[in-house]
């Protein structure tokens, strides 16, 4: 009789026959659910398998089968375990139905991220709050982020664009004396300089003596604000309309974040 775990397919390659090991782990929810249950604990009686899968006792058994026959459970009279080999799978496999979730929800940001610039495993976003502009609310970005910037004590931050919402909160801010630190891209200022609906809110900035302002000579790619110990990551378009706003207390992106605004400051100097 031929073992169901090594058996080769005739003119199959090794990495056929792992798509199919993969194929089978995934290919059902009950199969990955049974193996996290089983993995999370010394081993399951029949009964507390079927209520954490929660699935009927036909459909538990039958994915139980498959497994074993695989090598990846072993069963008894009285309960199921995982076995060495499926407790390994079981790792990696717990690790990319999280992986998978984070890109889902990250997958209408990632495709405006400058992935190049970011000096961080995207992982490490697993807990950000993500804005994203809509058809029916293509402002929901630049709205949250002038409502944190209007109740922030202390920001340090990367402008790309003027808009008016960000405009206002800042000059509300800076006017209120908070201690800022600020790095305009060439584009936002000369947007603010010559834009006669920003120039008076403009000269309030200059004159603020507890705002540092300053300004690159070339473009910056994003917005970066680090806001009261929370690292703000924002996707600007060429209209100055926010696409989407990222926010993370992570470690990971806090460190990198630091270190590509001293980056940027290093290159600025202060607007006259």
């Amino acid at each position: 009789m031929t073992d169901r775990r090594t058996a080769v397919t005739a003119g199959s390659s090794p990495l056929d026959d792992r798509v199919a090991e993969i194929a089978l782990l995934v290919g059902s929810p009950h199969r990955v659910r049974i193996l996290l249950a089983l993995y999370e604990r010394d081993g399951c009686t029949r009964d507390e398998l079927r209520e954490l899968v929660d699935a009927s006792r036909t459909t538990v058994h039958r994915n139980v089968d498959a497994l074993e026959d695989h090598g990846w459970i072993t069963t008894s009279a009285v309960e199921y375990a995982i076995t060495p080999a499926g407790a390994l799978v079981t790792e990696e496999l717990r690790d990319l139905v999280e992986t998978v979730g984070l890109a889902a929800e990250l997958r209408d940001v990632l495709r405006w991220l400058p992935r190049e610039e970011l000096g961080f495993d995207l992982r490490a976003l697993s807990d950000a709050r993500i804005t994203v502009g809509t058809p029916t609310d293509p402002y929901a970005p630049i709205r949250r982020l002038a409502d944190r910037l209007t109740t922030a004590s202390a920001v340090r931050g990367l402008f790309p664009a003027a808009s008016p919402a960000t405009v206002d909160a800042v000059h509300s801010r800076a006017t209120d004396g908070v201690d800022w630190s600020i790095v305009l891209g060439a584009a936002v200022r000369e947007a603010l300089e010559s834009n006669p609906a920003y120039a008076s809110r403009f000269e309030d900035l200059q004159a603020a003596e507890e705002l540092d302002l300053y300004a690159v000579t070339g473009s910056v790619p994003f917005y970066l604000g680090l806001v009261d110990g929370e690292v703000q990551l924002g996707i600007v378009n060429g209209d100055a309309v926010m696409k989407a706003l990222v926010e993370s207390e992570a470690p990971a992106v806090e460190a990198w974040a630091d270190e590509v605004f001293a980056d940027y400051r290093a290159r600025a100097t202060p607007v006259e």
